[in-house]
C-alpha cells in the first residue's frame, strides 16, 4: 500500500481517537460533578444549598473549579469530527466559546444571601452584581452550546441510523431536550414563576448529568453505542 495511504488512515484514526477520546472525558467529570461538589462540600445534612455554583462557597470549592477548569480545557482541544479528517469549523469555534463559558462559570463566582454563613464569607461579600451576573451569562453560552450539540452537531446525518448509531441518536436528542427544558426551569425560577428554593439545584444537576451521558455516549466506549 502507498505510504500516503498508509498516513492518511493512520491521521484519520489518530483524529477518532482523539475526538470520541476527549467527548468521553469531557461527559464523565460533568456527570461526576454535581455529586462530587455535593459530597465535598462537608456540610450539615440538613443544610442544602440553592444551586452547584453556590458550591464555590464552601470546602468543594477547588473540587469546583478545577473540574470546571478540565471540562473547559477539553473543550477548548474539541475541534470536531468530519469524516475526510478536515476540521468543521462551526463545531471548533462553538466548542472554544463554550469553553470560555465553562471558564466563566468557574472563576466568575455566584453571590448568594444563603451561604453567607459558609467558610467563604469574605468572598462572598466581594462579589459584586457584575460578577455574578457575569457568572449566570458564562452558564447560559455553556449550556446552551450544549444543547446546540446534542441537538444538532452530534445527530446530525444520522438520519435512517440503525443499531449503535441509531442508540446514540436517541440519547442525544434526549439529553439535548433535559438540557432545554432545565435552562427553562432555571429562567422560570428567576421570574418567581417556579418557587420551589431548589429548583435551579436540581435543574443544574440534571442538565449536567445530561450533558455528561450525551458526551461519554458520543465517545462510542459503551457496547450497544458503538456503529455496527
Amino acid at each position: 500500500m502507498d505510504n500516503s495511504v498508509n498516513e492518511q488512515i493512520e491521521h484519520k484514526y489518530r483524529s477518532a481517537f482523539n475526538y470520541m477520546t476527549l467527548r468521553a472525558f469531557i461527559g464523565a467529570i460533568a456527570f461526576c460533578l454535581p455529586i462530587l461538589v455535593t459530597c465535598a462540600a462537608n456540610l450539615e445534612p440538613d443544610i442544602s444549598l440553592g444551586s452547584i455554583s453556590e458550591y464555590y462557597h464552601t470546602d468543594a470549592r477547588n473540587l469546583f473549579v478545577g473540574s470546571l477548569c478540565i471540562v473547559g480545557t477539553f473543550l477548548f482541544a474539541y475541534n470536531g469530527w468530519r469524516e475526510d479528517g478536515s476540521t468543521p469549523i462551526a463545531q471548533s469555534a462553538l466548542s472554544k466559546l463554550a469553553g470560555v463559558g465553562a471558564f466563566g462559570v468557574a472563576f466568575l463566582p455566584t453571590n448568594s444571601d444563603e451561604v453567607k454563613w459558609l467558610i467563604c464569607d469574605k468572598c462572598i461579600e466581594s462579589v459584586e452584581a457584575l460578577t455574578a451576573t457575569l457568572h449566570y451569562v458564562s452558564a447560559a453560552i455553556l449550556f446552551i452550546i450544549l444543547c446546540v450539540f446534542s441537538l444538532y452537531f452530534f445527530p446530525r446525518n444520522m438520519s435512517g441510523a440503525s443499531g449503535g448509531a441509531k442508540n446514540r441518536k436517541l440519547v442525544y436528542l434526549l439529553c439535548g431536550g433535559t438540557m432545554s427544558f432545565c435552562m427553562l426551569a432555571i429562567t422560570l425560577y428567576k421570574f418567581d414563576i417556579i418557587t420551589y428554593s431548589r429548583t435551579v439545584y436540581y435543574a443544574e444537576a440534571f442538565a449536567l448529568w445530561a450533558f455528561g451521558v450525551a458526551w461519554f455516549v458520543s465517545g462510542k466506549f459503551i457496547y450497544g453505542f458503538r456503529d455496527d
